[in-house]
């Protein structure tokens, strides 16, 4: 009887070590999984979510979606004014080139013609020829006025040239670009 009432309680920590393990081995399975490819599956997500709420909720017909006569109306695509100033104000004198260490102060600013009204992203290219989207989308002013777009916050540029281009978000196509360089 004191064999088995042994063999029982040796067999239930061995189950409970056991059940602990396979728990231990799921957990780091699940967090190596989470670190490679949720940062992918996360923006995949979300940029497939965003194009849908897009899509179905502004009414937005993509190009060449479906209908090979579907064209975008380039006449009358909106030019837009990209600028930088070292001030946060727009009438400020728009700047080319700036030092590094002044990146704080550098904000990017976006006009419209009066009258219009266009949603935009901003994409920055970076000395390396990579390419991101800076910030979310933001809408030009109707009454002309220019729209702050941010700066670049805590992130230090690394000297070189740089490239900011608004985009029209219901068309991905370029309609306004400034080029400018970071020095030591």
């Amino acid at each position: 009887m004191k064999n088995a009432f042994n063999f029982c309680v040796k067999a239930y920590f061995g189950g409970c070590i056991g059940c602990f393990g396979a728990l231990t081995f799921l957990l780091i399975l699940v967090l190596v999984f989470a670190l490679t490819l949720g940062p992918g599956i996360m923006n995949g997500a979300s940029s497939f979510v965003q194009s849908l709420s897009g899509m179905f909720g502004q009414g937005i017909s993509l190009p060449g979606s479906g209908n090979t006569n579907t064209s975008i109306d380039m006449e009358n695509l909106p030019v837009l004014e990209v600028f930088l100033t070292q001030e946060e104000n727009p009438d400020a004198t728009h700047i080319e080139t700036f030092k590094a260490d002044d990146y704080k102060q550098v904000r990017f600013w976006v006009r419209a013609q009066e009258g219009t009204s266009v949603d935009f992203t901003i994409l920055i290219t970076m000395p390396d020829q990579s390419q991101v989207q800076f910030g979310p989308t933001f809408q030009t002013d109707p009454e002309g006025n220019p729209v702050s777009c941010g700066q670049f916050g805590d992130w230090v540029p690394q000297a070189g040239k740089y490239k900011l281009e608004a985009q029209v978000t219901s068309a991905n196509i370029t309609v306004g670009v400034v080029e400018f360089e970071v020095t030591n």
